[in-house]
């Protein structure tokens, strides 16, 4: 919703008329075909909500949480809709539950965000570790040695990174913002808190 005038132009001339000539749409949830209806088009028959592939549990190998030292991963670009602030406001908490957990932030942002970030994150300690951005085999391997993801955002699309995590077997917290967390509840991947 940024450069607004622009987008609704755009949106006017190019994007609604090939929208109204289209014979089939697919959303990969319900809620993000709930919330297309800004675009003013009424979809009908033409709408198809396909989630994303899912393996039954059986042949998903079980992960070994590690007994000592628990490891949670935020994978996502670092923007004040992905609610980072709650993350690190909570984190204490788990701290008091689990001595030895850690807290890795992959991603990165604007620079004064990133900055007001870790000066949030300083009081708590060395639990937590601002890692940038990864990519590639750096985040495959981020993902193998994690034992959750978190993504606490606000409003999520759909959450790319949370379908990565749950392809490599690693439980999910996330809000219902996150338009997967109904995916998430359906399947029994994870949490998804008030």
């Amino acid at each position: 919703h940024r450069r607004g005038a622009l987008k609704e132009a755009y949106s006017r001339r190019i994007d609604r008329p090939n929208l109204r000539r289209a014979r089939a749409l697919h959303f990969t949830t319900t809620v993000e075909r709930d919330e297309s209806v800004w675009q003013g088009i009424e979809w009908g028959e033409r709408a198809f909500v396909i989630p994303p592939p899912w393996v039954a549990p059986k042949a998903v190998a079980p992960r070994k949480i590690r007994a000592k030292r628990r490891t949670v991963l935020f994978l996502s670009r670092l923007h004040p809709v992905k609610n980072v602030e709650l993350l690190l406001a909570a984190w204490p908490l788990v701290r008091m539950e689990h001595p030895d957990a850690r807290l890795l932030i992959a991603g990165d942002g604007d620079a004064s965000y990133v900055r007001a970030l870790r000066a949030q994150a300083a009081p708590i300690g060395d639990s937590i570790e601002f890692l940038g951005f990864v990519g590639g085999l750096q985040k495959a391997t981020l993902l193998g040695k994690s034992d959750i993801f978190v993504l606490p955002s606000l409003h999520e699309n759909f959450g790319i990174a949370v379908l990565e995590a749950l392809a490599c077997g690693l439980p999910v917290v996330v809000t219902r913002a996150v338009q997967l967390s109904g995916f998430v509840a359906e399947h029994l991947l994870g949490v998804i808190p008030e």
